[in-house]
């Protein structure tokens, strides 16, 4: 309201490109782009079985009560891949610093209620729905990054499948980086300076022309 005429861009990581990739769908025509940063596909059948099991849970114990099952089949898994580990967060970034603050942090990696998981795996269930993805504006320029060994974006295997179902639906301007080695918190990774930059640039690129 204080600056009409400004362009908006949506910029959403890991959770947040969840609900970004959600508000693309609803309010998609507000945006001149969305930038999505170490988001995820479909988890397909855990992501079912995870939804059945936080209902239950969520009737038994409550939606506030803390879901260590469902975190154990969530993130936990996400840092087998870096064995011998230092810490239970490896999978976040290769600077140790970052690390250490997100685990320093009274806010950061704690275990989420059996009504989180409920929410958010019908939410991951909505933003994957080729029927919903088809409601993005064709002409909203949409673009994704991750690391090569983000657990969350399968590798890069999820963030390419979340590509190329924007394409499928009809979207003109879908692009993907992928950086090598890089992990999940990829604006807090060692080449945090080479991704800060790759946005600016794309920023940049679809600014529109006075």
């Amino acid at each position: 309201a204080e600056h009409p005429g400004l362009p908006v861009f949506l910029f959403g990581h890991s959770m947040g490109s969840m609900l970004a990739r959600g508000y693309a769908i609803e309010h998609g025509e507000e945006l001149h782009g969305l930038l999505l940063s170490g988001t995820g596909a479909d988890p397909g059948m855990l992501g079912k079985v995870g939804g059945v099991i936080a209902q239950v849970e969520g009737r038994i114990r409550g939606r506030k009560a803390r879901s260590k099952l469902l975190d154990t089949m969530t993130f936990g898994k996400f840092n087998s891949a870096f064995k011998p580990t230092r810490t239970n967060f490896d999978w976040l970034s290769r600077d140790d610093a970052e690390v250490d603050k997100y685990i320093a942090d009274p806010y950061c990696g704690g275990v989420f209620t059996t009504g989180f998981f409920a929410d958010l795996l019908h939410g991951i269930g909505i933003i994957n729905d080729a029927k919903h993805v088809a409601r993005v504006p064709k002409d909203l320029p949409v673009h994704l990054f991750s690391g090569s060994r983000d657990p969350v974006g399968d590798n890069g295997k999820g963030v390419r499948s979340v590509a190329s179902q924007f394409r499928r639906a009809g979207l003109r301007d879908v692009t993907v980086d992928i950086y090598p080695e890089a992990r999940h918190e990829i604006l807090n990774e060692t080449n945090r300076d080479e991704v800060t930059g790759d946005v600016i640039g794309w920023l940049d690129e679809h600014l529109p022309h006075a």
